[in-house]
C-alpha cells in the first residue's frame, strides 16, 4: 500500500524521496502558504511522483467545484477529490452531480468519497457513485468509518461493498486519513495482500506528525489527539521523533514486512 504523509509545509522535505501524495486544496496558494504551494508545485511536474489534492471537508473548509479543478492543474494535481458532506449520504450524492460534468472535461483523474451516518447509507451512497458516476476512478475509504462501525469498520465497509457492488474491483480504493491507530492499517493492508478484499492502492495521514507534536513515538494507543493542524507555522521539539514516525507509519502500510512478533515488539 503507498503511503502519503501530511505535514505542515515546514516539515515537507521529510517526504522529498517519497512518490504518492496528499495535499490539501484549502491550503494552496493561499497567502503565507507559498513553501506548501511550490512543494506540490514541483512534486506535481515529476513524473515519478503522483499527487492527489484533497477538497478540504476534514478541515472544515470544502471548496468549490471551480477552485479545485483551477488548484489541481495549477500544481499539476494527477488526481482530485470532489466534493462531499460530511456523513450525509444524500448531500454528497447530490456534490457529486452538481459537479460531475465539469470535472470530467478538466481531464484529471476523480476521486470520489461516498458518505453516510451508518454503515448501511455509506455503502448504499458508494454503490450509487459506483452505479452512476462511471468515470470515477478511484473510492476513498473516510475514516469516519471507523467511529461508525468500529476499529475495523473499513475493513468490513470495503468486504461488504465488493459484495454488494463487483464493479468496486475495476476500481482503485484509497484510505482517507487514519483515525485512532495505524493497526488499522497494518490489518486491512493484509487482507487487500491476501485477497480478502480487492486491492488498497494507497493511504493517507497526518498521524505520523501528530503524534510527534505530542512528544512520543506511535504506537498502538488511540492517537494522542485531534486538534487541528497549523500548516502554516506548525512546530515540533523533535525532528528525528517525526522521522521516526513517519518510517513507522510507512512500515504500517507494508504488511509484507511484518511479522506477529514484531508487530507485539513495536506496538505493545
Amino acid at each position: 500500500m503507498k503511503v502519503a504523509t501530511i505535514l505542515p509545509q515546514q516539515y515537507l522535505q521529510c517526504t522529498l524521496y517519497d512518490d504518492y501524495y496528499m495535499c490539501l486544496a484549502n491550503l494552496i496558494d493561499e497567502p503565507g502558504m507559498e513553501s506548501y504551494t511550490n512543494f506540490f508545485m514541483d512534486m506535481g511536474t515529476c513524473d515519478k511522483k503522483y499527487v492527489i489534492m484533497d477538497n478540504g471537508l476534514i478541515e472544515g473548509n470544502p471548496r468549490p467545484i471551480k477552485e479545485l479543478i483551477e488548484k489541481a492543474k495549477l500544481i499539476h494535481a494527477d488526481e482530485f477529490i470532489l466534493p462531499d458532506v460530511f456523513r450525509d449520504s444524500t448531500a454528497t450524492l447530490n456534490a457529486i452531480d452538481d459537479a460531475y460534468d465539469e470535472a470530467c472535461a478538466s481531464g484529471i483523474r476523480m476521486m470520489a468519497v461516498p458518505q453516510g451516518d451508518t454503515l448501511d447509507e455509506w455503502l448504499s451512497c458508494a454503490c450509487e457513485i459506483i452505479g452512476n458516476f462511471r468515470k470515477v476512478e478511484v473510492i476513498g475509504i473516510p475514516k469516519v468509518l471507523v467511529d461508525i462501525a468500529g476499529r475495523d469498520g473499513r475493513l468490513l465497509a470495503i468486504e461488504q461493498l465488493v459484495k454488494m457492488n463487483p464493479m468496486l474491483k475495476h476500481k482503485q480504493i484509497h484510505l482517507l486519513g487514519c483515525w485512532k491507530t495505524p493497526l488499522e492499517i497494518l490489518t486491512i493492508d493484509k487482507a487487500s495482500a491476501s485477497g480478502i478484499i480487492p486491492m488498497v492502492r494507497g493511504v493517507d495521514s497526518a498521524i505520523a506528525y501528530v503524534y510527534a507534536r505530542a512528544g512520543i513515538r506511535i504506537d498502538s494507543d488511540d492517537r494522542p489527539d485531534s486538534n487541528p493542524i497549523d500548516f502554516k507555522n506548525g512546530e515540533l521539539k523533535e525532528w528525528s521523533l517525526l522521522g521516526n514516525n513517519i518510517r513507522m507509519w510507512k512500515a504500517a502500510a507494508d504488511s509484507r514486512t511484518w511479522s506477529q512478533k514484531l508487530v507485539d515488539k513495536i506496538f505493545n
